[in-house]
């Protein structure tokens, strides 16, 4: 019996590993610079920003030049036809439930 729970402990670790390194390596690791709601605006007013994400109340883009950029938006109707005068791409995504492990 008390082999067993060795074994059981090892494959235990293993999976644990398995399961952290999965978790590591599956997202990309890129700088994004968090701005408030009111930078946001400017920059899409500027003509700054050529992309967005909007998911829940978040929303992350790229700017001119490539570089990221994240937000958080209250409640605003007036934000998709800013963006869509500014002619920013948007893209709409549902809200992501954050996984059980």
């Amino acid at each position: 019996m008390n082999m067993f729970y060795k074994n059981l402990s090892m494959w235990l670790v293993i999976g644990l590993t398995m399961i952290l390194l999965f978790n590591l390596f599956s997202k990309p690791h890129t700088q994004i610079e968090e701005m408030s709601y009111t930078d946001f605006l400017s920059s899409v007013e500027q003509g700054t920003v050529n992309k967005v994400v909007i998911q829940g109340n978040e929303i992350t883009g790229i700017a001119q030049g490539g570089s990221s950029f994240k937000a958080i938006a209250p409640p605003d109707l007036e934000l998709i036809p800013t963006l869509r005068k500014q002619g920013v791409n948007i893209q709409a995504k549902q809200h992501e439930e954050t996984p059980w492990y």
